[in-house]
C-alpha cells in the first residue's frame, strides 16, 4: 500500500511539473524563431514563426510579404540565419520558410520541431499561452484564455479565428499558441483593442494543417475554394448563395445564385450538418482531411430541395 501511495505521489509532482508555465516555457522556447524581414538594409521588420518539421518554419504570410531578405534567429544565439519562402497563401495569411544553410544551422543551433494539438479540443476558458516579440519586445512569454471560437471577422472571411485575451501585438503575428501541455494550438495573427483592451486571433491548428499540407503538395490550398459568396435570405432564416464565382467548384456542380443553402456534408463531417448561419457553412468548408475535398450541399431552389455534389480542385 505504501508503495502504491509513493508512486502516486511521484507520478502527481511529474504531472503537475510538467503543467506549470515556466517548465512548459523551458520545452517549447527552441521550436520558436525570431522573423527580421526587410525590403532593404534600413527598414525592418518584427514577426515570428516556429519548427513544425525538419528545416521546415511557419509564419504568416503578412510577415514576409514584399519583402527581399528575410532572416531568422534562434534565442540565446549569437547567429542570424537567411531564409527563402518555399511556399505561401495570401488568401490564408501562411507562409513556409526553409533555411538557406541549414547544415551549418543544424550543427550549431539547439532548436526543436513543435507539436499541434486538435483545435477541436480547445475549450474557451482554458488557459493558453503567446510567444513572440511584441512591439520589438523580444521573446515574450505571455498567458490568458481562450475566449472564443469559432470567431469570424469581417476582414477574413475565410477563417474561423481563435479569439484569445493572451497579449497578442505587433511582433507576435506568426507565433504559437500554446495550450498548458505546450502544444500548438494555432497561429497568432490578429489584433484587436480599444479603451486599454485587446483580443488576439488565432488561426486554429487544425486549418493550419490542411493548408501547409495543400501548399507541400500543391503550392496552393483548396480551403473555401467552392467559389461562393454567401448571404442570408429576407427573413434571416436562412444562408443564401449570393454569387458563384465563374469555373469554380460551385459553377462546374451546377450551383446557382439564389439557391438556399439547408445542410451541407463533408469527408469532416461525414453526415450532413444544418447550416444556420454563415459561420456553420464557413466551418463546413474547412475541408480538413486533406485529399478529401467533396463537398455534398443540400440546396433548397424553386421551393424544391435537392443534393448538390462539388468537387474542389486546384
Amino acid at each position: 500500500m505504501q508503495k502504491l501511495s509513493a508512486i502516486l505521489i511521484m507520478l502527481f509532482i511529474v504531472v503537475g511539473c510538467a503543467h506549470k508555465p515556466e517548465n512548459m516555457y523551458a520545452d517549447v522556447k527552441d521550436g520558436v524563431v525570431l522573423i527580421q524581414s526587410t525590403q532593404n538594409e534600413q527598414n525592418g521588420e518584427l514577426g515570428a514563426g516556429f519548427f513544425i518539421e525538419e528545416n521546415l518554419i511557419i509564419t504568416n504570410y503578412h510577415v514576409v510579404i514584399g519583402n527581399k531578405i528575410i532572416n531568422i534567429s534562434i534565442q540565446d544565439s549569437n547567429y542570424v540565419w537567411k531564409t527563402t519562402v518555399l511556399s505561401y497563401s495570401e488568401e490564408h495569411d501562411i507562409a513556409l520558410l526553409s533555411i538557406d544553410d541549414w547544415d551549418n544551422f543544424s550543427s550549431k543551433e539547439k532548436w526543436k520541431v513543435l507539436e499541434f494539438v486538435s483545435s477541436k479540443t480547445a475549450k474557451v476558458g482554458e488557459e493558453v499561452y503567446a510567444f513572440g516579440h511584441p512591439w520589438g519586445l523580444s521573446w515574450t512569454f505571455s498567458s490568458g484564455i481562450l475566449s472564443k471560437k469559432d470567431r469570424l471577422l469581417p476582414s477574413s472571411t475565410s477563417v474561423l479565428f481563435l479569439q484569445t485575451d493572451s497579449k497578442v501585438y505587433q511582433g507576435n503575428s506568426g507565433g504559437p499558441l500554446f495550450d498548458k501541455y505546450g502544444k500548438v494550438l494555432g497561429i497568432n495573427s490578429l489584433m484587436r483593442s480599444g479603451n486599454g483592451g485587446s483580443y488576439g486571433f488565432v488561426i486554429p491548428s487544425d486549418y493550419v494543417k490542411k493548408v501547409v499540407y495543400d501548399l507541400k503538395k500543391y503550392d496552393n490550398s483548396m480551403i473555401m475554394r467552392l467559389g461562393v459568396s454567401l448571404g442570408l435570405t429576407e427573413n434571416r432564416e436562412y444562408v443564401t448563395i449570393k454569387d458563384i464565382l465563374y469555373n469554380s467548384a460551385a459553377y462546374e456542380c451546377k450551383l446557382q445564385k439564389g439557391d438556399i443553402i439547408l445542410e451541407v456534408k463533408t469527408a469532416v463531417s461525414v453526415v450532413y450538418q444544418k447550416v444556420k448561419n454563415t459561420s456553420d457553412m464557413v466551418k463546413e468548408l474547412l475541408v480538413l482531411n486533406m485529399d478529401q475535398n467533396i463537398i455534398n450541399i443540400m440546396i433548397k431552389r424553386n421551393n424544391v430541395v435537392d443534393e448538390f455534389i462539388c468537387e474542389i480542385k486546384i
